[in-house]
C-alpha cells in the first residue's frame, strides 16, 4: 500500500479509499471486506449519510468498535447531499455531521466532504461553521464532492483572507472513461482545466468511480451503457487491455493505476464487492505508468 497526507489530518491516508456502498446493511459483508482491506495496508473508508439511509455507516462503526482500531482508521465521511432540494447549511452540516458521528460511534470524522455544492448558497457561513467544528474537534479536515473548480478556488481565497482552515481536497470523477453525461444529477468530473490546475497546485484528489463505473471490468447495466458507452472509451479500453496484457494485471487494476499515476496528489475510492476486489485494488497501487503511457491509454498518443 501507499499512502499520502492532506492538509489538517496528522495521520497517514492510504491511496486506495474504501467505498461503504457495497457493505449495505450486511455486517458479515462489510467486516470480511474491510478485514481484507486493512490486511492489504488500507486505512480510508468513504462513508456519507445517504448511503443505505446511513446503514452503510453504522456497519463500519460496529466493525471499528469491535476491533478497537478508531485510531488507526481514515473516516472520510459526506452529507448535505440534496434529497430532491438543496441542503447546503450550516444547519444541513450539522444534522448529518452528528448523525453520521453516531452512527460511527465516535466523536470526530478525520475528513469531511460536502457531498454537493449549492453555488447559490454563500461559502462564508459555510466555512465558518466548519472551523468551528474542527475547534471543537468532530473533524480535522474538509473538502467538497462534484464542487466546481471556482468554488473551490473561492473557498481557498475566503479561508486564507479569513485566517480559516480552507479545503484540504477536492473530490470529483477522474477516470481514463469519457463520460457522456453525468452519472447522477449535480455530478462533475474534473476537466483539463482542473486537472492542470492541480498540477499546478499540488492540490490532492480523491476521485470517485475512479475505474469508469465498472466499465473496463466489463460491467453491464442501463446507467454504464448510457455514462460511458462511446467509441473513444472502446478504444482506451482496447488500449488498456493490451497494455494490462503485457504488465500481468487486470485493465480494471491498469484503469485504477492511470487515475493514481497523474502527476498530482491522487486517492480513488473503489467499490468493492469481493475480497478479490479488494485485493486486486490494493495491488494496483504498485503499478507505476510513465507520463508516455498514460498519454498512449488517453489519447493513443506516446510523443
Amino acid at each position: 500500500m501507499r499512502y499520502g497526507r492532506v492538509s489538517g489530518l496528522d495521520k497517514d491516508v492510504s491511496k486506495i479509499v474504501l467505498g461503504s456502498v457495497p457493505f449495505g446493511d450486511d455486517q458479515a459483508k462489510a467486516d470480511a471486506l474491510l478485514d481484507a482491506f486493512v490486511a492489504r495496508g488500507g486505512n480510508a473508508v468513504d462513508t456519507a449519510h445517504i448511503y443505505y439511509s446511513g446503514r452503510c455507516t453504522r456497519v463500519f462503526g460496529n466493525w471499528m468498535a469491535k476491533h478497537g482500531c478508531r485510531d488507526r482508521m481514515v473516516c472520510l465521511d459526506k452529507g448535505c447531499h440534496p434529497y430532491g432540494k438543496p441542503r447546503f447549511t450550516p444547519e444541513d452540516l450539522d444534522n448529518d455531521l452528528l448523525e453520521n458521528l453516531a452512527n460511527l460511534q465516535t466523536d470526530h470524522v478525520d475528513i469531511w466532504v460536502f457531498h454537493r455544492d449549492n453555488p447559490e448558497y454563500p461559502l462564508e457561513p459555510i466555512l465558518q461553521r466548519l472551523n468551528e467544528h474542527i475547534a471543537e474537534g468532530r473533524m480535522h479536515a474538509f473538502g467538497g464532492s462534484n464542487w466546481s473548480l471556482d468554488r473551490t478556488r473561492e473557498a481557498l481565497a475566503i479561508a486564507e483572507a479569513k485566517g480559516w482552515q480552507g479545503p484540504s481536497l477536492n473530490n470529483p470523477n477522474l477516470s481514463l472513461a469519457t463520460v457522456n453525461e453525468p452519472m447522477w444529477a449535480g455530478c462533475v468530473t474534473i476537466d483539463a482545466e482542473g486537472l492542470a490546475w492541480h498540477e499546478a497546485t499540488q492540490f490532492p484528489l480523491f476521485s470517485w468511480s475512479s475505474v469508469g463505473g465498472g466499465f473496463f471490468a466489463g460491467v453491464d447495466s442501463d446507467d454504464v451503457r448510457r455514462v460511458y458507452h462511446n467509441e473513444e472509451n472502446d478504444r482506451r479500453k482496447a488500449r488498456l487491455e493490451g497494455m494490462a496484457a503485457e504488465k500481468g494485471c487486470s485493465p480494471t487494476q491498469l484503469a485504477l493505476a492511470w487515475t493514481l499515476n497523474q502527476p498530482f496528489p491522487v486517492w480513488a475510492l473503489v467499490g468493492c464487492n469481493t475480497v478479490d476486489e479488494v485485493a486486486q485494488a490494493c495491488d494496483a497501487v504498485d503499478l507505476s505508468l510513465t507520463p508516455e503511457e498514460l498519454r498512449w491509454l488517453e489519447f493513443g498518443d506516446r510523443t
